[in-house]
């Protein structure tokens, strides 16, 4: 939660208090029913207060770009749409495929097993495979904190309007007066990618893409007559949280749906991720070390 919108929750109790205090003057007060109490405000946008923001997942994504950089060889193993500008490479990846280059004469068991447990599915389809994980993490982190960076704009921006609507309501100069709310729109990025199975069939699965970020998107508006009662500011301010709750929840399940598709892709590709389990001492055949 950011300290500009700690601010502004209290700048519109304050201001609700004021106006309340104002419409009870009136003689006709009793058309102005406000559907909650002044003090009642803050207590409305608790819930958002405490949400994330952006910044608190970059020590996350921060982490997970270093793993993909540890089993990166720079010829990528995941689409564009779920790198977002990722590059790097770890020239160690290239060493188990020369293996073979640092020794002369291994033969037996032990070298057809390292060939066939270790050095052949390591670089298809394990390794990639391990990338494009460590990918769609990263691309369920970016969607994550633009989620709720959307959601603390919508939030601010809510508030904000709400109590110029207040203002507003207690000026009797004959204008309209109202607001319009935008909240977060439709997390655009849904795309299919690919769990290779090497010599078996791929496992094709949805993700969030990162690269799509979230876009924002009108939900209505609120035109009040002119003469209207601060109250109606009130009701469609609360109108306007449970929007934004809607909102956020929507765009949560899409990216809990995704990793849902995610986690039952690796699933079915666990022998594809990791090196079977194997003894290469039963036979270790010939090793002969270049002089």
């Amino acid at each position: 939660m950011s300290a500009e919108l700690r601010k502004a929750v209290d700048s519109l109790a304050r201001t609700a208090a004021i106006v309340h205090l104002w419409s009870k003057e009136l003689e006709d007060n009793f058309f102005d029913i406000w559907p909650i109490q002044p003090d009642e405000v803050p207590g409305v946008f608790e819930p958002f207060l405490s949400m994330p923001t952006e910044k608190s997942f970059e020590p996350l994504i921060t982490e997970v770009t270093s793993a993909m950089a540890l089993v990166s060889n720079g010829t990528g193993g995941a689409g564009a749409e779920l790198l977002r500008g990722f590059t790097g490479a770890n020239p160690a990846m290239g060493y188990v495929s020369q293996v073979g280059h640092d020794v002369t004469r291994w033969e037996g068991a032990a070298q057809a097993a390292f060939d066939d447990i270790y050095a052949g599915p390591f670089e298809v389809p394990v390794r990639p495979n391990q990338f494009l994980c460590l990918a769609v993490l990263r691309s369920s982190l970016f969607a994550e904190a633009a989620i709720w960076k959307e959601a603390e704009r919508s939030v601010l921006d809510l508030v904000q309007q709400a109590e110029k609507a207040l203002y507003a309501a207690i000026e009797d100069d004959g204008s309209d007066w109202g607001f319009a709310l935008t909240v977060i729109g439709a997390v655009a990025g849904v795309v299919s990618t690919v769990l290779s199975g090497g010599t078996t069939a791929p496992v094709v699965f949805s993700v969030i893409s990162a690269a799509a970020g979230v876009g924002s998107a009108a939900v209505g508006e609120t035109q009040q007559a002119p003469g209207a009662l601060p109250g109606m500011v009130v009701a469609g301010m609360l109108d306007g949280v449970d929007t934004i709750k809607r909102a956020i929840t929507a765009q949560e399940t899409k990216v809990r749906d995704g990793l849902d598709d995610f986690l039952g892709a690796l699933e079915q590709s666990a022998p594809h991720l990791v090196f079977q389990r194997s003894s290469l001492t039963e036979r270790p055949g010939v090793l002969e070390v270049p002089a």
